[in-house]
């Protein structure tokens, strides 16, 4: 972090070449600080864009007091992320995808409960917009819950609640401060969010939809080659190394289900430390695991007879 006087949220914006979604997401910021800019700083990252976005990003920039435009030329959102946080002063953190946009709800509701209970991270439901009718524009903010960091790491293992995207979660800045952002070209939040998750204390979850993840076709998530592949093999090691021994069964199950889709894709190095990791489990254990759903138990079961997960 810098030295800048500090405020209660940085928003860190992130973007390539979107000039036809960027408006959209930085209109909806704007709406949502309305009120509490004066606590807000929105950094726009634009990180080597070749089209409009710029020129979108910076007018925007000169129009909105609290909206500052930064340029990179990384090619490597892992870099343009670890760039962002050193430039953050906010005491809490967030991150929106210039592709995405955030509904309306009331920051300053959120401020108060930042000032009340100072979580480490504010989590908030996955929600995945496919079509028009999927868009949430405005919230009421439901109550968060306090979660122990087990029940955190349980429900992020299970993937039913939140996963590894770091938007639609507020980070308390101090995560950061002794955290290296991994400077990966993908993943980077997959890889990252363990270890804040494992750093956390005051964890608090909210079935609020506090942003619109929007899918589309040919998106960098939706395209696998070996390198996000082995990116993934990497973060799920990651996860068992973080994790440990009390979430092993639910961590290989990350590493069942990559083997069972990709095996013949994988580098033989990270197939086998996977396999290493799958044939290390105790089978009683893992058969009886409650948290472990039964698609899993059968796959284990296959591997465990001819190697084949």
């Amino acid at each position: 972090m810098h030295n800048k006087s500090s405020c209660q949220l940085s928003i860190i914006v992130t973007a390539h070449n979107l000039q036809d979604e960027i408006v959209k997401c930085l209109e909806s910021i704007k709406q949502l600080v309305h009120g509490v800019a004066d606590k807000c700083e929105v950094l726009m990252i634009d990180d080597a864009s070749s089209d409009r976005t710029p020129h979108i990003m910076k007018a925007f920039s000169n129009d909105n007091a609290g909206f500052e435009y930064l340029r990179t030329e990384y090619g490597n959102i892992g870099k343009v992320r670890r760039y962002a946080l050193s430039k953050a002063r906010g005491d809490y953190i967030t991150f929106v995808d210039g592709d995405d946009f955030v509904p309306l709800f009331s920051l300053k509701e959120t401020f108060n409960f930042f000032d009340d209970k100072k979580p480490d991270i504010l989590l908030s439901k996955l929600h995945e917009v496919w079509k028009v009718s999927d868009q949430v524009t405005s919230s009421l903010l439901r109550t968060p819950t306090a979660l122990s960091r087990n029940e955190a790491i349980k429900r992020f293992l299970i993937h039913k609640q939140f996963k590894a995207h770091l938007w639609g979660k507020y980070f308390n800045s101090r995560l950061f401060k002794s955290f290296e952002f991994p400077e990966m070209a993908c993943y980077e939040d997959s890889m990252a969010f363990p270890y804040l998750l494992a750093d956390s204390e005051n964890l608090y979850y909210t079935d609020t939809v506090l942003y619109n993840y929007v899918r589309r076709e040919g998106s960098l998530s939706n395209e696998l080659d070996s390198v996000k592949l082995n990116a993934m093999a990497d973060v799920i090691l990651a996860m068992n190394r973080v994790f440990g021994e009390s979430f092993r069964n639910l961590t290989a199950c990350h590493a069942i289900d990559l083997l069972h889709k990709y095996k013949d894709r994988l580098a033989e190095g990270k197939r086998h430390q996977l396999s290493q990791m799958v044939e290390g489990l105790s089978t009683l254990s893992f058969l009886l695991d409650f948290s472990v759903r039964t698609s899993f138990k059968r796959k284990f079961l296959a591997y465990k007879k001819d190697g084949t997960a």
